[in-house]
């Protein structure tokens, strides 16, 4: 999973976004009580230009990191009780996270609050 390029089937040409080393870490904090696209956007490249009409890099992460760690079982779509974009959906950490993966600083650190 984290050799594919999954943008390569994507109808707009996307770059690949960064390190899945690095997606995985804030993942692992942030997706606890449940982090949106929007909000990985923000943690990771800023908030987007309010000029713009859509947010190509939130829906990137969307694509390229939240969609195939759902794919794989490592994450979960939590429920919607209303309708919403893709980039305010949240996502939460299922138990095979736990199993499947481990972080050397897991122990050492306190947890912080991503709301």
């Amino acid at each position: 999973m984290f050799r594919i390029d999954h943008a390569a089937s994507s109808r707009i040409l996307e770059p690949l976004l960064g390190n899945w080393g690095v997606f995985l870490g804030i993942l692992n904090v942030g997706a606890e009580g449940g982090v949106s696209s929007a909000r990985l956007r923000e943690i990771l490249y800023g908030p987007p230009d309010p000029a713009e009409p859509y947010d190509r890099v939130s829906g990137m992460i969307h694509s390229q990191v939240l969609s195939p760690l759902c794919a794989m079982g490592l994450l979960v779509e939590g429920e919607k009780k209303t309708r919403q974009a893709f980039d305010e959906r949240q996502y939460v950490k299922t138990p095979l996270w736990a199993a499947a993966l481990r972080f050397p600083f897991e122990r050492q650190r306190a947890r912080p609050d991503f709301h």
